[in-house]
C-alpha cells in the first residue's frame, strides 16, 4: 500500500520529465572532501553513484571477514579519488598495482571509516530505509 502524503499530486508534461532528466544529469555527480588521520588532511572524493555502489554491495556480500571488507572499501577509495591515480604519485611510492596506494597513505581505521561513510552516504541506502519506513 501506497504511503499518504500531504503533497499535492501534479500531472506531469513531456517537457517537465525532459527537464527532470536535464536538471538530474546536473547533479549527478557529486564530490565531497574526505578527511584522512593519517594523512592529516582532506582529500576530494567522488561519491560513488548507484551502480558503483550496487557493486560494492556485491562484491561485499562475497565475504564476511574483515580482510575482504577492508579490501572491497580499499577498491572504492582508489576508484572514487582522481588523485589516487596519478602516475607520478604512484611512481614515487613505486606501486605498481594502483589499489596498493590506497593502503600506503590511508590507516585502517581511515579506510574503514571512509568505506562504511560512503555505504551511508548511497542513494540504495537511504531508498531502503524508505521502503522500511
Amino acid at each position: 500500500m501506497a504511503k499518504k502524503t500531504n503533497v499535492t499530486a501534479v500531472k506531469l508534461t513531456l517537457q517537465d520529465l525532459i527537464n527532470k532528466k536535464l536538471q538530474k544529469s546536473v547533479y549527478e555527480i557529486k564530490y565531497e572532501n574526505v578527511y584522512a588521520s593519517k594523512l592529516e588532511g582532506e582529500m576530494v572524493f567522488r561519491v560513488p553513484n548507484e551502480s558503483e555502489m550496487f557493486d560494492a554491495m556485491d562484491e561485499l556480500a562475497e565475504g564476511t571477514k574483515m580482510s575482504h571488507i577492508k579490501e572491497v572499501y580499499t577498491k572504492m577509495i582508489y576508484r572514487q579519488c582522481e588523485i589516487l591515480h596519478e602516475k607520478e604519485l604512484l611512481e614515487a611510492y613505486s606501486i605498481t598495482r594502483g589499489f596498493d596506494i590506497v593502503e600506503v597513505l590511508f590507516s585502517t581505521k581511515d579506510i574503514f571509516e571512509i568505506g562504511n561513510k560512503f555505504m551511508e552516504k548511497s542513494e540504495f541506502n537511504n531508498k531502503e530505509e524508505e521502503i522500511k519506513n
